[in-house]
């Protein structure tokens, strides 16, 4: 095989994560103890990498919730992929989630699909990353990350 097809190869992974919120809002100003709620979102990526450090892909998955301390107030998810090298092409796989809103947790876990397929060799590498993201009403969160 060319050196300029093996430099599309992935021989390892990355993982980056991205946390922020927002200022508290007040939900109930009649009550005696006021309500407030906040909102914040989590977003994990798991990237292949080359033999030289540079990202070939990456799949990502982000949650925006908001949460008033014990349940999920709203959430919305997202994900995705983006490819920085020729001839690798991606798509979600598989998904589920669990909770929600009015729940004291949102689950959500995907599965992706990388291939890198050159015309004169055919597909030579596979990668499926995935991401499962749960979210917490007390504004918490966790994250686990891998790729088969």
């Amino acid at each position: 095989m060319p050196d300029d097809v093996a430099k599309g190869m992935v021989s390892g992974y990355i993982v980056e994560v991205k946390d922020s919120s927002s200022k508290n809002t007040k939900l109930n100003s009649n009550a005696i103890t006021a309500a407030y709620s906040s909102c914040k979102n989590k977003q994990v990526s798991w990237c292949g990498v080359s033999p030289w450090g540079a990202k070939i892909w990456c799949y990502f998955q982000k949650i925006d919730w908001c949460f008033n301390g014990a349940k999920v107030t709203s959430k919305t998810r997202t994900r995705w992929g983006e490819i920085y090298y020729p001839f690798w092409s991606w798509k979600n796989m598989d998904s589920s989630e669990s909770g929600g809103v009015g729940s004291s947790y949102y689950r959500a876990y995907t599965v992706g699909e990388f291939k890198y397929c050159v015309l004169t060799y055919g597909c030579l590498q596979y990668k499926y990353p995935r991401i499962d993201i749960t979210v917490y009403g007390d504004g918490t969160s966790k994250y686990t990350a891998g790729c088969g």
